[in-house]
């Protein structure tokens, strides 16, 4: 059923496009992802910080699952409030995530209970996380056209500056006042991050208001009618009908299997190849830097030479990078390598894919569109680190990675594969900036 922002050309200009003032929001979204960070990237130190503490006699699987449904939340409600938004606007999904995310994080500070991390460490900062953080996403395509690439980039890489930032502030913290007073002063710190996107973050074009004939109709609804017109037009996967979306999102799909399995497993691998423990947290933080800094490069070739060049340039990369250094990576120094490699080209698949998935539909449908295409991904996310670490104790006692990165480098060929198909029904040529 189509919205009647949907029926009548559906969009008012506030700016044109690429107005200087599209910087300022960059930096706001920015500050966004540099808060996200936190949710997503910081939950291993607490995790270990419960595993060795109130909850030591939990299992490590079941205190692991609250900071994967937290992940899966952040990126699988996508799919209902990526279509919230382009409906509503981002104003109040902001405000309210700003709310909801910190909340949370000070109520798990009062958790005595498993089945209250599970609520206030999981569900609520993940509701919180995802109405920010698709608050955000569709805005560096909707602010930029000619420079559009770079914008996302440099918005994207808040999120590894914040983790590079955050988790040495997060243990820290953990180390000198314990998890509880540590989830308060984050909560502290992520609201006052936000709090400036939630005064000034706006965005480019608005939808038109509803007609007054569509409001009158409305008006003669049941309630039941309206609740589901209201569910009909929230969970719309009629997007993925477009094959070059379903393409996208599936691309996206198996690339996200390898994406964070690195970022898991590094450390474990340092400790493997027999260097100190301090290592594999250096070699972690180098990864995540690399990733900013190849976030920012990614977006301004993609300007340059177009998003689906680039990002499948950049995958392929990072699956010849996986298959042919981190097997060999014995040493120090080859383990840097391949975290500095890999960490440029796997920064793309963040900061371009948002871009692509707005350049293939209507740019009122880019919040949902790209909401649908991250919301499919979360599965992805959660397989990944679980097959990477079955591989890797599937060759106990002999233990061995070489099957898991395989299977990684395998993950990224062919995700990269699939643009070329997307590419041919865009273009119909292998030959020009795309």
């Amino acid at each position: 059923m189509q919205t009647a922002v949907e029926k009548n050309s559906p969009t008012i200009d506030i700016y044109p496009p690429d107005h200087p003032k599209g910087w300022w929001m960059m930096f706001f979204v920015f500050c966004i992802n540099f808060s996200l960070s936190g949710c997503l990237l910081s939950w291993g130190l607490y995790q270990r910080a419960y595993l060795e503490g109130d909850y030591r006699n939990e299992k490590s699987s079941t205190v692991t699952l609250i900071g994967g449904t937290c992940a899966a939340l952040v990126y699988g409600l996508g799919i209902v409030f990526g279509k919230l938004i382009q409906i509503y606007g981002i104003r109040w999904p902001l405000i309210i995530g700003t709310i909801l995310y910190p909340v949370g994080l000070v109520l798990a500070s009062f958790s005595t209970s498993i089945w209250h991390l599970f609520l206030t460490q999981s569900l609520i900062p993940g509701i919180g996380c995802s109405l920010v953080l698709f608050s955000a996403s569709h805005l560096p395509s909707q602010w930029f056209d000619r420079r559009r690439g770079l914008a996302s980039g440099i918005a994207v890489s808040g999120t590894s500056v914040g983790a590079a930032t955050i988790l040495q502030i997060t243990q820290v913290m953990i180390n000198r006042w314990g998890v509880r007073w540590a989830l308060r002063v984050s909560a502290l710190i992520y609201l006052a991050l936000l709090l400036l996107p939630c005064i000034f973050l706006q965005e480019r074009i608005r939808c038109c208001p509803t007609s007054e004939e569509e409001t009158i109709e409305r008006s003669k609804e049941s309630r039941r009618r309206r609740i589901a017109r209201i569910m009909r037009e929230l969970i719309d996967l009629s997007l993925l009908l477009n094959p070059k979306v379903a393409l996208l999102a599936v691309s996206a799909t198996i690339y996200i299997i390898s994406y964070t399995s690195p970022y898991y497993f590094l450390p474990s691998y340092a400790t493997f190849i027999g260097l100190p423990d301090e290592m594999g947290a250096i070699a972690t933080m180098v990864l995540t830097l690399s990733s900013g800094v190849g976030r920012i490069v990614a977006g301004w070739l993609a300007d340059r030479y177009g998003s689906i060049n680039i990002l499948f340039i950049t995958l392929t990369l990072s699956g010849v990078v996986t298959l042919l250094i981190w097997p060999f990576a014995t040493s120090l120094a080859l383990l840097m390598v391949f975290a500095i490699l890999f960490g440029l080209f796997q920064a793309s698949f963040m900061s371009l894919v948002p871009v692509i998935t707005a350049s293939l539909v209507p740019l009122h449908e880019a919040a949902s569109a790209i909401g649908v295409v991250m919301g499919i991904q979360f599965p992805g996310d959660i397989v990944g680190p679980a097959v990477f670490g079955a591989l890797v104790d599937a060759t106990a006692p002999n233990t061995s990675y070489l099957p898991a990165e395989l299977f990684n480098g395998a993950c990224c060929i062919i995700a990269s594969l699939l643009l070329l198909p997307l590419r041919w029904m865009i273009t119909r040529t292998f030959w020009t900036k795309v």
